[in-house]
């Protein structure tokens, strides 16, 4: 927005003003970038933690955004989110027509929020180990983001700012809340399936309860679990669509692209109505002995 700011990002390198996003500027003779790169809610933050090291703002989780020049870290050993890996298409299912599009809401000058990546259970780093009350760094199930509760609380009006990527939209949206919720999953049920979708829920054996203390810290996603079981017929026949700001721009495409991409998720999903581990297909969920 100006060389100040510029200099305290150091997010986007640029040749002109048409190559910066939001109404941002291209800004020369910027000398205070000589030090890292970190995701966090404000420069201080960043330097804080150096958790998570970046080149943009997309690369930092839940509404955390990439500043440079940062050269007092402290914090733990700064590590790249996991890229998610390819897996096998999933059962069919059908939504209905979009719906019209809803009013802007205000805009609230707000850091961005960019998705959470994929958990990597045991290996991912912690993304608030000082922000999540008594969140277990140490836990299979990874600390949500400091922010979870504004991105997938529905009556948050808050935009993103000028000169973030993804300023003038909404900071709580489906998307963001969807993936920052989708590793806890198995937190709200209690199947006894032991590969598809193997519970991790208070309610299973007292060994798995004590390593998924990080469970109760996820009560935000309540609303993407209430969504995707929001259903016309049998469990995969879809209904996503919903005439609200938080579900503007959703659609079931989305959802069928991720379950294909993400096979661990499609089974917690769509598995965990069962209690054994048999192939998922249309049948499975069309036969109304199942029902």
């Amino acid at each position: 927005m100006d060389a100040e700011d510029a200099g305290s990002q150091c997010a986007i390198e640029c040749g002109s003003d048409a190559d910066c996003p939001g109404g941002g500027a291209c800004f020369g003779g910027i000398t205070t970038c000589s030090g890292e790169k970190y995701c966090g809610m404000d420069a201080e933050d960043a330097g804080s933690q150096c958790a998570i090291e970046c080149s943009s703002d997309v690369d930092c989780p839940g509404g955390e955004s990439c500043f440079g020049g940062i050269t007092t870290c402290s914090g733990p050993t700064p590590s790249t989110p996991p890229a998610p890996g390819q897996s096998p298409s999933p059962t069919k299912a059908k939504g209905p027509p979009e719906p019209a599009q809803s009013p802007p809401p205000t805009q609230v000058k707000d850091p961005s929020a960019p998705s959470l990546p994929p958990a990597n259970a045991g290996t991912t780093p912690p993304v608030c180990p000082e922000g999540c009350p008594d969140c277990d760094p140490n836990s299979p199930l990874q600390c949500p983001p400091r922010n979870l509760k504004r991105v997938c609380d529905k009556e948050n009006d808050e935009l993103y700012p000028p000169g973030t990527e993804k300023a003038g939209t909404r900071v709580a949206n489906f998307v963001d809340c969807y993936d920052s919720c989708k590793p806890s999953f198995c937190c709200i049920h209690d199947s006894t399936s032991k590969e598809l979708s193997p519970s991790c829920s208070p309610s299973t054996t007292t060994a798995r309860t004590a390593q998924y203390d990080n469970c109760p810290l996820y009560y935000p996603c309540y609303i993407i679990w209430w969504k995707l079981h929001d259903t016309i017929g049998p469990a995969t026949y879809m209904r996503v669509e919903q005439n609200e700001p938080f579900f503007e721009g959703l659609k079931f495409d989305y959802l069928e692209r991720d379950f294909a991409e993400d096979e661990e998720f499609f089974g917690q999903l769509f598995n965990h109505h069962f209690e054994g581990d048999g192939p998922l297909t249309d049948d499975t969920f069309e036969n109304q002995g199942n029902w």
